[in-house]
């Protein structure tokens, strides 16, 4: 078997020719098709495709040029390139073999030497051709698989961020109506970003606009959580709006929002309430 053999199909109505040829090829180690006419040269390439073809013009019933322009017709064996060999010399058949569809054109009588180097030329320019053929095909069907991926993921990723804003949606309004008082805090002053219904009623109005920070009372809690990375249950007082102080049981909570920021969430419940000694009864 050579190196670069292939399927040639033959076609020329000169028997001589054909043994010639067949024979010529077989020795090198091509597989080998005859056909005396255009019409069987049609059926056998229909049925199985060549890598290449060999073709005479001037045949009875179907010329060369005319079998050549069938054969391109057929989408499975128009890629195989078609070499004319021909006793025409004359520059007008060879143009009109080439506007056929034909690669090359070989006149009679021809050279067997000459033959076999074209016949390889165009046989490895069309295996080249094929694997570039292949390789578009298979990088066109990995785009399209890729792009179907990325439309997936991108579908998934849009419910996933319906679902994240449905949550945060709740989120917010459990933050907002809890009835615990909340404040989310900035995490390098405390500085005051939002309050809940609970701490704005308690508080006052407006802690955020003025960049109120809650550090001042909240200091030991504060250190406990840069000590600790956690403070819960923590006694402190902190004042109402009008300034007087109250009891409450304190817990702090470092977090990161969407974009990764940090901040504290802090959480007020009520605390004991101080103990204030009644007067001693008069007279005693």
């Amino acid at each position: 078997m050579g190196i670069h053999q292939g399927d040639v199909l033959v076609v020329d109505d000169n028997p001589a020719n054909l043994d010639q040829l067949e024979q010529l090829l077989q020795d090198r180690g091509y597989a080998v098709r005859a056909a005396p006419n255009g019409r069987l040269a049609i059926e056998s390439a229909r049925r199985r495709p060549p890598d290449i073809v060999l073709l005479d013009i001037m045949m009875p019933e179907m010329d060369g040029f005319e079998t050549c322009r069938r054969l391109k017709a057929i989408p499975e064996v128009a890629p195989a390139p078609v070499l004319f060999i021909s006793a025409l010399s004359d520059i007008r058949d060879k143009s009109a073999a080439f506007a056929a569809g034909g690669v090359d054109f070989i006149t009679k009588p021809f050279d067997l030497d000459e033959v076999m180097i074209r016949l390889h030329t165009h046989l490895e320019l069309y295996r080249l051709q094929q694997i570039l053929r292949r390789n578009a095909r298979s990088l066109e069907q990995k785009v399209e698989i890729r792009g179907r991926e990325l439309l997936q993921q991108n579908a998934r990723l849009q419910e996933e961020l319906v679902e994240q804003r449905r949550r945060l949606s709740r989120y917010q309004e459990a933050f907002r109506q809890a009835p615990s008082m909340l404040a989310l805090l900035r995490a390098e002053d405390w500085a005051v970003i939002e309050t809940n219904a609970a701490f704005a009623e308690f508080a006052g109005q407006g802690l955020e606009a003025q960049g109120a920070s809650a550090a001042g009372p909240l200091t030991a809690l504060r250190a406990e959580l840069e000590r600790s990375g956690a403070a819960s249950r923590m006694p402190l007082e902190f004042p109402d709006r009008a300034g007087r102080p109250h009891p409450w049981m304190a817990d702090a909570r470092p977090l990161t929002d969407a974009e990764g920021r940090p901040f504290v969430l802090l959480s007020l419940e009520q605390g004991p309430q101080r103990q204030v000694a009644s007067p001693p009864p008069p007279g005693r």
